[in-house]
C-alpha cells in the first residue's frame, strides 16, 4: 500500500491551539468556529446531500462520544476505521441525511 498522506491529531494532546483562530461558520443560525466547513466541502463531493448542519452535528457528536469514552479510563480513543468523511457521512446518516455513498 502507497500512502499519500499522513495526519497527526495533535490538538488538545500535544498542540495548544487558539480556538478563536479557528474559522467562523454559520449554522442553525448561529456562528460557530469550527473547521466543518473545509471537511463539508470535501464530503459534498461524496455525498451532496449531506448539509453543512449536518455534517457540523455529526462532528459535534462524534467529539462528545469520544469525550464520553476518555472519561471512563483516561485513554485516547482511536478513530473508527476508514475516513473521517465517511465517518460523518455514516453519523449524517443516522440523522435522517441519507446520503449515497461516502465514497467513490
Amino acid at each position: 500500500m502507497t500512502y499519500t498522506a499522513v495526519l497527526f491529531d495533535l490538538f488538545d494532546t500535544l498542540v495548544r491551539f487558539d480556538r478563536d483562530r479557528m474559522p467562523e461558520i454559520r449554522v442553525n443560525g448561529r456562528t460557530v468556529r469550527s473547521t466543518a466547513g473545509h471537511l463539508h466541502q470535501v464530503l459534498r463531493s461524496h455525498a451532496p446531500e449531506i448539509s453543512l448542519e449536518a455534517c457540523y452535528e455529526a462532528l459535534v457528536e462524534s467529539w462528545r462520544e469520544a469525550e464520553r469514552l476518555r472519561a471512563i479510563d483516561y485513554r485516547e480513543v482511536p478513530a473508527p476505521s476508514g475516513s473521517t468523511t465517511s465517518s460523518v457521512a455514516s453519523r449524517s446518516t443516522r440523522r435522517g441525511c441519507h446520503p449515497g455513498s461516502a465514497r467513490r
